[in-house]
């Protein structure tokens, strides 16, 4: 069987005792078991001998003394798969607070004793989700170990050539293709996300019917509305104000998987139209021409809502100085960098982002009415 996770054909012979794998794409770690599952699993018996674990609820100790134990006797392997908490989680909110840490000292001598003698037919597959830092404890343990003991892999998240690869490999088992039009539209609508993408390649699937091959105009048309709503409810969360709303908004999008460099794209595209609007008013044009320009699916016919969406965009427009405007749009480019190179918690910095911009914003609302 190959295993896209590791690039190559795997046997059972060939499988190791332990796989360390840490990321922020952790869906290419439900697949790695899936496959794991395929391979030493058989198919009557996939309920058996597949032990789930998360460490909030479960700890090393009981983890190691699973691993001993010989497994049932419905399949000669077993599969212990442990997923820690993200390493983007806070410290203070998390276990160190109560007293317990993710991986102590004690837990290093004891996984390490099991690592030394491991259980024969036992894979054990260790998931460390968030941004990756060489620099930390469980880490350095894990990649420590040579490969034939621990294969330690990072989760990167897939760009480009990759990504195509595994959308056609993902359409394959749906047995569809799809042009490379297709493939770009649907990234440039979805993002990377691969939990996000593998539905919609589903929906997708479904959407063509009987039609083996999927166009750009089938991705645009069944995928571009999910987009659009998500922009929609963010945007109408800003343009009011409302921290409670902006912070719901926020949540969903992190609850349905949502990457973080697809949120700060509808951050950043949100204070881009504010900008283009400030220079729009600056240049004399109506404010009518400029709203249709960035809001090109809310028309007039749609009365009141229209109007006082128009209100709204305006309110932020006007009462937002150019300078300001600047600050919040160098912030979102701290914010990106920060991503990509530190281990913050994405969530918490756009949280603190829209509860600040909604402080300092007062909604002053303008007067513009529809005609009656």
């Amino acid at each position: 069987m190959r295993f896209f996770l590791l690039n190559k054909e795997i046997q059972d012979k060939d499988l190791v005792p332990c796989y360390f794998l840490f990321g922020e794409e952790t869906f290419l770690a439900q697949e790695f078991l899936g496959q794991l599952k395929a391979l030493l699993i058989p198919p009557d018996a996939q309920d058996f001998n597949l032990e789930r674990f998360h460490l909030e609820d479960s700890s090393w100790l009981e983890v190691m003394d699973l691993a001993r134990t010989s497994p049932f006797i419905f399949s000669p392997w077993r599969i212990i798969f442990l997923e820690l908490p993200s390493s983007e989680k806070k410290e203070k909110e998390g276990d160190e607070k109560k007293g317990r840490e993710m991986f102590s000292a004690k837990d290093e001598v004891l996984v390490r004793a099991y690592l030394t003698a491991p259980a024969p037919k036992t894979v054990l597959v260790v998931v460390f989700p968030g941004k990756a830092n060489a620099s930390r404890r469980i880490i350095k343990f894990f990649t420590s170990f040579p490969p034939s003991v621990v294969l330690a892999k990072e989760l990167k998240p897939l760009k480009g050539a990759q990504l195509y690869a595994w959308m056609e490999r993902k359409l394959a088992g749906l047995g569809k293709t799809m042009s490379d039009e297709a493939k770009r539209s649907l990234a440039d609508l979805v993002g990377n996300d691969l939990q996000r993408l593998d539905k919609e390649l589903d929906k997708l699937a479904t959407y063509v019917g009987d039609r083996r091959s999927i166009d750009e105009e089938d991705a645009k048309q069944a995928t571009g509305g999910t987009r659009d709503l998500e922009s929609w409810e963010l945007e109408n969360a800003l343009e009011a104000r409302d921290t409670k709303k902006c912070l719901t908004v926020l949540a969903n999008l992190f609850l349905t998987g949502q990457a973080p460099e697809y949120i700060l794209g509808m951050l950043s595209g949100f204070f881009r139209g504010i900008l283009t609007a400030h220079d729009g008013l600056r240049e004399g044009r109506d404010k009518k021409e400029i709203f249709r320009a960035l809001r090109p699916r809310i028309t007039e016919s749609y009365g009141k809502w229209y109007y006082d969406r128009l209100n709204d965009f305006f309110s932020v427009v006007e009462g937002m100085t150019r300078k300001g405007l600047d600050d919040y749009l160098q912030e979102l480019g701290r914010i990106d960098s920060r991503l990509k190179t530190t281990d913050v918690s994405a969530r918490a910095q756009f949280e603190a982002f829209v509860i600040d911009f909604c402080r300092r914003q007062q909604p002053e609302r303008v007067t513009w009415k529809a005609r009656r």
